[in-house]
């Protein structure tokens, strides 16, 4: 629960340490001051308990009615008007935006007026008509339909963080040369010593938007010329809007849940417990109770890794300057408002990220979209919704389907399904269209063929492989515990034996491959078949079976593997 500071017409909302968490200023309202206080004094009556983003929300809803009284011509004058709410829900019904935030609003302010009626006399009429039916929600637009960045639309995202970065990078190294005395020019030294003097005038950081006009007018004219003091802050520090940059490359990464992804902390890089050539990125996600990991290249110089350790070097020199409680946050900027150090916030990311896509001129998109995007990109790599579950660390490929859909391996799908369907038609038809060596030289169907990993071909010739032909003995022994045309029979003792002699050998294998330095082979080549016997099939296995497979596993030796 929050607590409150009056100070001016600013109300500051507190964590219980004390922490400023936000500031409402009630003072850029164009309203006389006792409706200010009015309206303040209700919001801490009415929603003083609620979340931080709730009370900016309200004042968000008051904002509106601030503009209402402006454009009646009723914000200076007390007490407000018998019909306001009525006349404020009229605006509102009209209002051009969904009208679905506009109820919001009005729900908001009918709540706040009727507080101030009890208890502040002065506020409105005493005549006030303040039972006033809501606002319809059943008028409000229809919502849009979901859109879901395409794959060209994250590259372009991400082509554009990664120019703002250079940007940014750019402006801090400048920043930094010049208050060392490495200025080259006439106009860069000009810079520093404008840089320097605005330092000493603020004391060791840079005077706020507010202190301005009590600047000498020389300093407050150089520094309009420059830029304005957004411009010199982003030369010295790293500012909210800057680290939001970082954020948006990360989330894109790693089809993170945005508001996880924004409580990463400094220790999110983790090494990779089998492979060298790979790293960990881990984060945790409170309502899934668990950790959340992605595995990134160590190469590769704008992985989500090396965004991490870039962002903990620019931001080291603020950590001591954050409250304790965020120090251990990576998105630390500092803010341009007031000059302070604190995290990103949840509140602020949608607009940075609308302001973000207007000035890269981006397709629109939203946040939470994003996730959606990495697991769509990862089932139609593969076809397999299980590459998908992983990415997104869910526990069922039920959750996963509804972020995947199959509208993205469909065309695969269907050409199975056909090629099923023709099969059955041939069989029922009692002959063979097979261009097989045996059906071209008038003999029969060949038998279904027993593979290297203990699966049976029910066509070897069929070319159902990716990468095998049509009429020519499949090679892509490898591809077997994927292929349409695996056959395996769990309930025949010798066919399980068969995979547990598989399983055997590949568990062996993938230490042996380990211990000599070929792991990223292994794991290409022979992971995907261990894993689907060791975590699909072999589990649906009966016991008995099982039991008795085990046994003749040892008379099914699989041939050499490297």
């Amino acid at each position: 629960m929050t607590s409150h500071r009056r100070k001016h017409s600013r109300l500051i909302l507190l964590h219980a340490d004390g922490m400023e968490l936000a500031t409402l200023d009630f003072g850029e309202l164009d309203l006389h001051s006792e409706l200010r206080n009015g309206l303040m004094r209700a919001l801490i009556a009415c929603y003083g308990h609620t979340s931080v983003a709730m009370q900016r929300s309200v004042f968000t809803g008051i904002r509106a009615f601030a503009g209402f009284l402006v454009g009646m011509g009723w914000n200076k004058s007390l007490p407000l008007p018998a019909q306001v709410l009525p006349r404020f829900r009229d605006a509102m019904v009209d209002r051009s935006e969904a009208t679905g935030r506009a109820a919001d609003y009005f729900a908001t302010i009918s709540r706040l007026v009727q507080w101030c009626a009890r208890n502040l006399s002065w506020f409105i009429s005493r005549k006030a008509i303040l039972k006033v039916p809501p606002v319809p929600r059943d008028k409000r637009r229809r919502a849009p339909a979901r859109i879901t960045p395409t794959d060209d639309d994250l590259k372009a995202v991400l082509r554009s963080c990664y120019a703002a970065m250079d940007e940014i990078e750019g402006q801090l190294a400048l920043g930094r040369r010049l208050l060392d005395g490495g200025a080259d020019s006439d106009e860069e030294r000009e810079l520093a010593d404008l840089l320097q003097r605005c330092l000493a005038a603020g004391g060791g950081t840079l005077p706020k938007q507010r202190s301005l006009p009590q600047l000498e007018r020389g300093l407050r004219h150089r520094t309009a010329n420059a830029g304005g003091m957004r411009k010199l802050t982003s030369m010295l520090w790293l500012t909210t809007q800057g680290v939001f940059v970082y954020y948006l490359a990360i989330l894109i990464q790693t089809s993170g849940n945005p508001l996880a992804i924004l409580e990463l902390k400094v220790d999110c890089i983790r090494p990779h417990p089998l492979r060298d050539d790979l790293e960990r990125l881990v984060w945790s996600k409170p309502r899934a109770r668990r950790e959340q990991l992605v595995d990134f290249p160590r190469d590769k110089g704008r992985s989500a890794p090396a965004l991490c350790r870039r962002l903990i070097e620019l931001t080291a020199p603020l950590r001591e300057q954050a409250p304790a409680r965020e120090r251990d946050r990576l998105f630390l900027a500092v803010r341009q408002n007031d000059r302070r150090v604190r995290a990103l916030a949840a509140g602020i990311v949608d607009l940075y990220a609308e302001q973000f896509q207007a000035s890269q001129g981006l397709t629109p998109f939203l946040l939470r979209e994003f996730r959606r995007s990495g697991a769509k990109a990862h089932h139609r790599a593969t076809g397999d919704i299980t590459t998908a579950q992983q990415r997104l660390n869910h526990r069922s490929t039920v959750t996963t389907a509804k972020y995947t859909g199959l509208g993205d391996v469909a065309n695969r799908h269907e050409t199975v399904v056909r090629r099923f369907q023709g099969e059955f038609v041939r069989l029922a038809m009692g002959r063979s269209e097979r261009s097989t060596p045996a059906a071209a030289a008038g003999g029969s169907s060949p038998a279904p063929a027993e593979t290297v990993f203990g699966f049976e071909c029910r066509d070897p010739y069929s070319g159902m492989a990716e990468g095998s032909r049509h009429g020519t003995l499949c090679q892509q022994f490898s591809q077997c515990a994927t292929c349409a045309g695996a056959i395996v029979t769990l309930d025949d003792p010798k066919v399980v034996a068969r995979l547990v002699a598989t399983s055997r050998e590949l568990a062996h294998l993938r230490g042996r491959a380990m211990q000599e330095g070929w792991p990223a082979r292994f794991l290409a080549v022979y992971e995907p078949t261990r894993r689907i016997i060791d975590e699909e099939l072999l589990p649906a296995v009966g016991a008995s079976v099982l039991e008795r497979a085990t046994g003749l596993a040892i008379q099914y030796p699989i041939p050499h593997l490297d």
